[in-house]
C-alpha cells in the first residue's frame, strides 16, 4: 500500500495549484468470480487546486489488467484510462463538498482508496480478449475463434417421442384409417 498523499506542506492560497506523480498500489479487480490482475508499479498525477473554500482533486493515471476473456477464456487485457475529480472543503457538513478519501485530522489523501474506486466505475462489465470474439461453442466447448462457428445436430427431446409415434394427416388430425366399409343394399 502507498502512503498516502500529505497535504500538510502545500501553502496554497485560492487559485495556485500544484501537480505530483503519485505512486498507486492498485488490488486485482473481481467481478463475477474472475479476477483481473493489474501491472505491478502504476504512477498517476495528482493535481490539487486550492479555492476560497476547500481544494480541487483530480488524479489520471493509466493501468493493466489481466485475466480471462468472458467468451472464450483466452488471456485478454483490459487498458484503463482514469481521470478523477474530488472536491473537499473541511469546514463544510455538505457531503458532496467533502471527500471520502482525505483526512482532515492527518492532513492526507488516500490515493489508493480513490484510484480503486475509480477503477471499479471505469471496469466494463465483460473484459473481451478481442471486440469480434466469438467465445466457446455451448454444446462442445470448442474455441469459435480457431474453429470458427458451428453447429450440432441436436437428439430428439425424449419428451417427444410419443408424438413423433403418431400418423398425422396433412392437416395434423389423427389418421383414422381406412374408412369403414358401409351395407349398401338397401
Amino acid at each position: 500500500m502507498s502512503e498516502p498523499y500529505s497535504l500538510r506542506a502545500l501553502g496554497l492560497s485560492a487559485g495556485q495549484s500544484k501537480s505530483a506523480v503519485v505512486k498507486i498500489d492498485l488490488d486485482p479487480y473481481v467481478q463475477t468470480a474472475i479476477e483481473y490482475v493489474p501491472d505491478p508499479g502504476v504512477e498517476g498525477t495528482l493535481g490539487i487546486t486550492a479555492m476560497m473554500e476547500g481544494i480541487s482533486l483530480d488524479l489520471k493515471f493509466r493501468a493493466e489488467y489481466h485475466g480471462p476473456c468472458a467468451r472464450c477464456l483466452d488471456p485478454a487485457v483490459y487498458r484503463a484510462l482514469v481521470t478523477s475529480y474530488e472536491l473537499h472543503d473541511a469546514n463544510t457538513d455538505d457531503e458532496e463538498m467533502r471527500s471520502d478519501f482525505v483526512d482532515d485530522g492527518l492532513q492526507t489523501v488516500d490515493i489508493d482508496g480513490w484510484a480503486k474506486e475509480a477503477i471499479g466505475l471505469e471496469f466494463p462489465t465483460r473484459v473481451l480478449c478481442r471486440k469480434d470474439c466469438l467465445g466457446l461453442c455451448p454444446v462442445c466447448g470448442e474455441n469459435q475463434n480457431e474453429t470458427g462457428l458451428h453447429e450440432h445436430e441436436q437428439p430428439l427431446d425424449s419428451r417427444w417421442g410419443a408424438l413423433a409415434a403418431l400418423e398425422l394427416d396433412d392437416a395434423g388430425e389423427p389418421d383414422a384409417g381406412p374408412e369403414p366399409a358401409t351395407d349398401s343394399a338397401t
